[in-house]
Formats: structure tokens, sequence, C-alpha cells
């Protein structure tokens, strides 16, 4: 196994695939609950690196991740633009109409409101991760439950895309 690398989330979170962009596929990524956990893990040496969002196309920077940076004394060693692109997950079999629920990350909710406007009688509710939440609806096997996230997490938790590209920005980021 490569480098340890540090991210915020569950496996095939979109800070996961930032990690396999930059780094490539021979590492080993490291789960954690929050972005100050994955500092703490730098810290102590327990990880290589940390990959973390600084900056959202709807939100704009993400100064709590800014702070983390100053306060750690951590220097910025590279950068990658990830194109988010927000998918609508559910089971094998699940059709649009089946759907009474409909669970993500708060941030990819606000990334797809025009979206979730035209389903007024699916309740929406949040997570801790867009990855987080496409691993329940399949763990546990949810026929009336989607989840929003990436294509990374439909293929890593055998789950199909009912709706592809359901951002409402869909302005496009060059990859580099």
């Amino acid at each position: 196994m490569g480098l340890k690398i540090a991210i915020q989330g569950v496996k095939a979170s979109f800070h996961e695939e930032a990690s396999f962009k930059y780094f490539g596929e021979d590492i080993e990524t490291i789960e954690c609950d929050t972005f100050k956990k994955t500092c703490e893990l730098l810290k102590q040496k327990k990880v290589d690196y940390v990959v973390m969002a600084i900056e959202n196309s709807i939100a704009g920077s993400i100064l709590p991740n800014y702070n983390l940076l100053r306060d750690y004394k951590f220097n910025i060693v590279g950068e990658i633009a990830l194109s988010i692109h927000q998918n609508l997950l559910a089971l094998p079999g699940v059709k649009l109409a089946d759907i009474k629920f409909i669970e993500s990350h708060q941030m990819a909710i606000r990334q797809c409101e025009e979206f979730l406007q035209e389903l007024p009688d699916v309740k929406i509710s949040e997570s801790s991760d867009t990855a987080a939440s496409a691993a329940k609806v399949a763990n546990q096997k949810l026929t009336d439950t989607a989840a929003i996230a990436g294509t990374l997490a439909a293929k890593t938790y055998g789950l199909n895309i009912l709706e592809a590209k359901i951002e409402t920005n869909k302005k496009i980021v060059r990859d580099s």
C-alpha cells in the first residue's frame, strides 16, 4: 500500500475520489468524521497527507477549513479541481415513484435544490456524508429511500443511478 491519506467522510466519498485523482489508486484512505480529525492524524504523523475541500462552487470558501490550515500551521502542497456531479441513487429495481425519502449531506442537498423542489412529497433528510447515505441505502436495503451521492458511491455500494447530474449548478470545472 502506498501513502496514507486522511479524508473527511467514508469510502467512495468525494474526498476519496479527489484523493485517487491526485495521488493515484495505490493509496490507503483513512476515514474521519470531521476535518479536525484529519488534521489531528496529520499532526500525529499517522497519515502522510490530508485531502480537504476548501472551495465550493455554491458555498464559496469553506472558512472553517481555512481556519484549520491556519491553526495547525499546515501548508497546501497541491490542488485538484473536482467536478462534483450529484446523482440520485437507489437499490436495483427501485423506481423514482417508489421513493418516499431522500438522504444526503447538507451541501449536496443545497446543490440539488431545483431538482428536489420537483419532488414535494418526498421527505429530505441530512446526513453526515453523501457516500455514507449511499452505504445506508445499500446496507439496510431501503427500497423507499434514495441517496444523493457521486458515481463512485453508486459503483462501490451497488446502487443504480435513478437520475444523473441533478445538481443545480452545471458549471464545468476543467480537470487539473
